[in-house]
């Protein structure tokens, strides 16, 4: 494929996730998801495309009332490789990822993915040290902390490849909307194990540089190829 022609399916991509243009979520993340692999295998700048809707800054919603803390650590990683502002509504219940609407499409999509992944390791790891070993004190806590930090090892290589960065006109937007913003009566945080398990963060860690190449991801490429434009 051409440059030319990989411009023209990400044209009709983001066209795809536009919100405001389509009713499927699956689509809209999707669509947004497969945009972006594009424009970097064939070195597009989003200033090549020319899409009003693509510069529309667009806060988007995830509950997260059931996530765990390690919740705040992800969704700060995920917003700066993604091009995206972030920030807490709702009393930490709801997280808004703030950017271009194909920006937080795809934000949104990897926070979810990455973070069903992370937990549901460390929970099976959990498990198996406790019933090796009767108490696995410390092992979720210590398995996520790795794997956050295998996640932003490998995000932040891939986004001083791409020289991602977040655009100016969010950066700015997000400085107005921070002007409204409630002053915290708590902090946000990330609970960490107070006794670090060695062999649990090693794995966590490894699990972390490589999630991005799981089973999952790759059935979920087949679906974007499944939206019917490309």
């Amino acid at each position: 494929m051409e440059k030319e022609d990989a411009v023209e399916k990400i044209k009709k991509l983001l066209e795809k996730a536009n919100k405001e243009k389509n009713d499927s979520q699956a689509e809209i993340e999707a669509a947004a998801l497969m945009a972006q692999r594009l424009m970097a295998k064939y070195d597009v700048n989003i200033d090549e495309i020319d899409l009003k809707e693509i510069h529309e800054i667009v806060h988007g919603e995830l509950d997260i009332r059931k996530y765990r803390s390690w919740k705040f650590s992800l969704a700060h990683l995920i917003g700066d490789n993604f091009r995206c502002e972030h920030y807490f509504s709702g009393g930490y219940k709801w997280l808004r990822f703030m950017g271009h609407s194909s920006d937080v499409a795809i934000a949104n999509e990897m926070f979810v993915f990455l973070y069903k992944i992370g937990n549901r390791n460390a929970l099976r790891l959990e498990r198996q040290v406790r019933k090796q070993a009767g108490s696995a004190i410390g092992v979720y806590q210590s398995y996520v902390q790795g794997f956050v930090q295998g996640l932003k090892e490998k995000l932040d290589e891939q986004c001083r490849a791409l020289m991602l960065v977040i655009p100016d006109d969010v950066k700015l937007a997000y400085e107005e909307k921070r002007k409204g913003f409630a002053k915290n009566k708590r902090s946000v945080f990330t609970r960490y194990a107070e006794t670090l398990i060695h062999e649990a963060y090693i794995k966590g860690q490894y699990d972390g540089k490589y999630a991005l190449y799981r089973t999952e991801l790759n059935d979920e490429q087949r679906k974007i190829e499944e939206v019917g434009v490309v």
